[in-house]
């Protein structure tokens, strides 16, 4: 094979089709589809004059192809898009269900508007057990907190924190299953002593979502810290939500608007959404943008702007 003949490929015809769809440069290309090359010989092989080793080159331009075709085609489970961390919390879920003691916590730790809620919906929807998203008041008196957990599983009030300690623990040991908890930053210092309890006399497996920032809170606040530490220790995996990237804009994409095309404005949602909302704002610039009109998406990245800082108090920006 000679670089003419690379260059020509069909490998390496689609994939510099995917380059001008995405509207990346050479480097950024090659980042992005993971294809084992600096950007430079990649900018070679378009060019022609490209001289390394074309059989192992085409190999790793037909893995790269493939995954970005396939292995990352935007795969929806329940309506909810599955990115990596999507695929990692259920992963860590099916463990936590096979543990022998007590490690049976999976954390998912992202800002606002990264996805949390989403992960923890569809955890749920797979193994059922109890959603419950807490509240600035679960932070308050401990009885108050059990009661509150207590509804969001279904059960009703007691008058004293023994007897709710006690029936939330006998329910728990009799059905067991995936206890989802979103906004556990809530928790104060015996509320997660509570869910110690709860790992460590049922079977059930805790999903709790938090933020980066109470995530390291949790370990460094002296009123929670040596109690946060020994629930972390419970933890299968703590998973992190990363930031968004065009990769997951365009898996975004794929699931769930099909026919809008990114024509190079993918780095703009990048930049637009990492300073807002996250994948929220990437949803919605993605449906606000009217797919029969190309130019329309980046009038609905300027909307989003626009409205989103009308929309934000002081100090949020």
């Amino acid at each position: 094979m000679t670089s003419q003949q690379l260059r020509s490929h069909p490998t390496v015809t689609r994939l510099a089709e995917i380059q001008q769809q995405l509207g990346l440069k050479d480097i950024e290309f090659s980042n992005q589809l993971r294809l084992r090359m600096h950007g430079s010989n990649w900018g070679k092989i378009l060019a022609g004059t490209y001289n390394g080793r074309f059989d192992r080159m085409l190999i790793n331009l037909t893995v790269a192809l493939e995954d970005y075709e396939h292995g990352s085609s935007g795969e929806t489970d329940d309506g909810i898009v599955v990115f990596d961390h999507v695929r990692q919390t259920l992963d860590a879920v099916d463990i936590a269900l096979i543990a022998e003691d007590e490690h049976r916590l999976v954390v998912v730790a992202g800002v606002r508007g990264s996805g949390k809620s989403r992960t923890l919906q569809l955890v749920h929807s797979k193994h059922k057990g109890h959603l419950t998203s807490a509240r600035p008041s679960w932070a308050g008196g401990y009885l108050n907190f059990l009661n509150r957990y207590a509804e969001g599983m279904g059960l009703s009030e007691s008058r004293s924190a023994g007897a709710a300690e006690s029936l939330i623990i006998d329910t728990l040991r009799d059905t067991g299953g995936v206890i989802c908890i979103d906004e556990f930053n809530h928790f104060s210092p015996d509320a997660i002593n509570f869910q110690k309890t709860i790992l460590n006399e049922t079977r059930c497996v805790l999903v709790t979502a938090t933020t980066p920032y109470h995530l390291a809170r949790m370990a460094s606040h002296r009123s929670i810290a040596q109690e946060s530490m020994q629930f972390l220790r419970r933890a299968v995996a703590i998973i992190h939500i990363p930031a968004v990237s065009l990769r997951s804009i365009e898996i975004l994409q794929r699931a769930l608007y099909p026919k809008l095309k990114l024509n190079g404005s993918g780095q703009q949602i990048v930049s637009v959404s990492n300073r807002l909302y996250r994948m929220d704002s990437v949803c919605k610039i993605l449906d606000d943008a009217d797919p029969a009109d190309p130019a329309d998406l980046l009038k609905s990245i300027a909307r989003h702007e626009r409205f989103t800082k009308i929309q934000l108090k002081p100090g949020e920006e």
